[in-house]
């Protein structure tokens, strides 16, 4: 068979010989070739098919890759399987740049035309096999002939040989990116996402682009000019295209190729930026300065796609934009803001959304002006929204905190009840996270929907872990109950991917089962996935740790002693850079004081050390929560900090409200603290003014608390018996 396979071999490539003797074997494999070429000839796929696909299973991929190599390079005349003529020799047959480019275009005809999957694996390895041997000979030619001409050219002051030069060495950079552009036409075609990954990996392990880069560069190093702008755009586009980076010493040649930028036109300074973000690399900073000096001189000439590219890709690769050429960019976005389509809004809004993904910070001016302008457009575009760009509009709006309109919610709604059938569960997913963060609940015919989108076979079946995560988190937030059979379908499903989930996937779903009541309601799922929680605890970071833990208290999950030890010690060995947050830190000892466990002397003492540092940034909740922990627990901590959180107290008194001077005195009173007169004259400015406010105290505990506080602290306030008999009888007055 390895016979047979070399004859295959050589006669594929056309240099085998005249064949004397032929073989059984080799009339075989002559009769296979002739009948797959007339199968191509005539259109027929099934002839095509079964002569490709006659062979024993144990070579039947290598022998049909062969054969597909012969079909493409005879019906694209890249290879003369019968005239015996070299790669350098065909090539020079590609005379005009029509009929080149037109025989590319069979090529990827015959790819796609594949009748399934096998055939399209085997064609498609046909195709990066005949590119990339075709490729590295002609290159070796062409090389040669350019070097020649260009010593001819230096030797001689003939304009004519300079420019015949030039051109020459343009023709082939061209044609290295047209055979570039079918391979990603052809990736650009495969819609079954295990396919596609399949099709990247066989590209990657080929070393095709290697060759393909390593020809290119040979291009970019002799050009005795500047590279055409539409080539470079072309070039960058194709690699964004296939989300793979080019080599880094080519990366560096096309980057210095690019510059001067000004010789762009408006698109192709949108258009190298986004290939820029496709394959995740950022350019040099002068060749970042020299862009955007060009694109604030071309920015009145782009329009909206073009604007969206830049905002998409400068959110993408993390760019901040000078303050000049941001001004331009908003301004001229709210003049062509009637020329957006659905997928330039969205892409858009995302982009704003990345920006201020990780940051706190309010947003400026320029985003607040252009936001607006993009929710204005949106009931105008919103009949021509995708699913996805749906799904993502509204997810940009719940992380930027957006206060959106009546109008805007029922237009989402009504949109949303047209497309629900057609989201994928990423898109279902991120839209019920907006839900929970935008504080919307949907009811009728938008909430059956959803459900029913969720409960669809073909959905569930493509989920992921951190999808999975996300919706359960969000019903939790939401507080809306899901439906029993929802919640064994997604713990079914969930299940199968337990490994895969990590520890903020397994944190998010056990709170969202918490907030949900599931350990009363199912008490096995609950358990298993709090197991699987427990044993993320080594890669946990502050936030996931204090969730696990105030999800075991809410709903006073019997833990082992050993888990709870197990996450104290997390919490020592964590950086107090994780911890950083008022509400970690805080929640961290409410969970401690809900469970009535008190928490070993090194994890009090750590905690007090990092609240002690993080005061200053310390909510008004967080100040309560942690004097009530502390309370609760009878826990002495060092009084320093008692002191800083009461001043801290102090700062935000104006915040409060009644349950808050209610638990904060009671707290105090607990600790036997001595109240300062600053601090209670606040306090007591804020208790006279939410006492005055409240028109039902209705809490007898609240009343009691306040009540024993006052009577326990009043030989240390500053303040007569007689005003504290006026309040208390105040209050008994409203309880009645």
């Amino acid at each position: 068979m390895d016979g047979v396979d070399e004859e295959i071999e050589a006669m594929v490539r056309g240099r085998a010989g005249a064949w004397v003797v032929p073989s059984a074997a080799q009339v075989a494999v002559k009769s296979r070739v002739a009948t797959a070429r007339a199968g191509w000839r005539n259109a027929a796929p099934d002839a095509v098919r079964a002569a490709l696909c006659g062979r024993s299973d144990r070579r039947q991929s290598k022998r049909g890759v062969r054969m597909c190599v012969s079909e493409l390079g005879k019906h694209a005349r890249l290879i003369g399987t019968q005239e015996k003529t070299s790669h350098r020799q065909v090539y020079r047959k590609t005379k005009t740049k029509r009929a080149f480019h037109e025989r590319v275009r069979q090529m990827e005809t015959f790819v796609k035309s594949a009748p399934d999957k096998y055939q399209r694996m085997q064609r498609f390895c046909a195709l990066l096999q005949l590119v990339q041997s075709d490729t590295t000979h002609f290159l070796s030619g062409s090389v040669d002939e350019r070097e020649s001409s260009t010593e001819l050219a230096l030797g001689s002051d003939d304009p004519d040989r300079d420019g015949t030069e030039v051109k020459q060495q343009g023709r082939s950079l061209s044609e290295l990116i047209v055979l570039l552009r079918a391979v990603c036409h052809v990736l650009a075609s495969t819609r079954a996402k295990s396919q596609h990954e399949e099709m990247r990996r066989i590209l990657r392990e080929s070393g095709f682009l290697e060759h393909w880069s390593t020809g290119a560069l040979c291009c970019l190093d002799n050009s005795r000019a500047q590279v055409h702008p539409v080539q470079l755009c072309s070039l960058l586009n194709a690699f964004g295209k296939l989300e793979v980076a080019p080599p880094p010493k080519l990366l560096d040649a096309l980057q210095s190729a690019c510059m001067p930028f000004r010789r762009f036109d408006a698109r192709g300074l949108a258009n190298v930026i986004w290939s820029f973000a496709r394959f995740g690399i950022r350019p040099r900073a002068e060749v970042l300065d020299d862009w955007c000096s060009a694109c604030e001189a071309h920015m009145t000439a782009m329009n909206s796609l073009e604007l969206a590219q830049i905002i998409w890709a400068c959110a993408k690769l993390e760019l901040n934009l000078p303050g000049t050429l941001r001004q331009s960019w908003t301004c001229h976005f709210q003049e062509v803001a009637h020329q957006l389509q659905a997928q330039h809004l969205s892409m858009t809004m995302w982009a704003f959304a990345v920006m201020y993904m990780e940051s706190s910070q309010k947003l400026d001016a320029f985003t607040k002006d252009s936001v607006r302008v993009c929710l204005e457009q949106f009931p105008r575009l919103s009949v021509d929204l995708k699913a996805q760009e749906c799904s993502t509009i509204l997810w940009a709006c719940a992380r930027l905190r957006l206060n959106v309109t009546d109008d805007f919610q029922n237009c989402w709604y009504a949109m949303f009840v047209r497309l629900a059938s057609e989201m994928s569960l990423q898109s279902l997913s991120n839209s019920i996270w907006a839900f929970a963060r935008l504080d919307w609940k949907p009811t009728g015919r938008p909430a059956n929907e959803l459900l029913a989108a969720l409960s669809r076979t073909e959905v569930l079946l493509s989920a992921s872990p951190p999808a999975l995560a996300t919706i359960m988190w969000s019903f939790g937030k939401m507080k809306w109950q899901m439906p029993r059979e929802l919640v064994q379908k997604w713990h079914e499903l969930a299940k199968r991917q337990v490994k895969q989930f990590n520890s903020q996937a397994a944190v998010s779903s056990i709170w969202g089962m918490s907030a949900l009541n599931i350990s009363r309601t199912n008490e096995n799922v609950f358990s298993f996935w709090m197991a699987t929680a427990l044993r993320q605890i080594p890669h946990m970071n502050g936030k996931e740790l204090t969730c696990l833990l105030t999800s075991i208290a809410r709903t006073q999950y019997v833990l082992p002693r050993l888990s709870l030890l197990r996450i104290q010690h997390a919490f020592l060995r964590l950086e107090r850079s994780e911890t950083a947050s008022s509400q970690t830190l805080a929640s961290f000892m409410w969970a401690f004081a809900r469970l009535k466990v008190r928490p070993e002397p090194a994890v009090l003492r750590e905690w007090s050390d990092r609240v002690s540092l993080c005061v200053p940034s310390f909510s008004l909740q967080a100040v309560v929560i942690s004097l009530w922990s502390m309370a609760r627990l009878n826990v002495s901590v060092a009084p320093s900090l008692t002191e800083k959180l009461m001043a801290r107290f102090e700062q935000l008194a104006h915040h409060t409200n009644f349950q808050d001077v209610t638990l904060i005195m009671w707290a105090l009173a607990k600790l036997d603290v001595n109240v300062t007169e600053s601090f209670y004259a606040r306090w007591n400015e804020a208790f006279k003014r939410e006492l005055v406010a409240a028109t039902n105290l209705g809490q007898t505990q609240s009343l009691d608390m306040i009540k024993w506080a006052m009577e326990k602290l009043s030989e240390k306030l500053f303040v007569r018996d007689i005003l504290l008999g006026v309040r208390v009888a105040k209050m008994d007055e409203m309880q009645m």
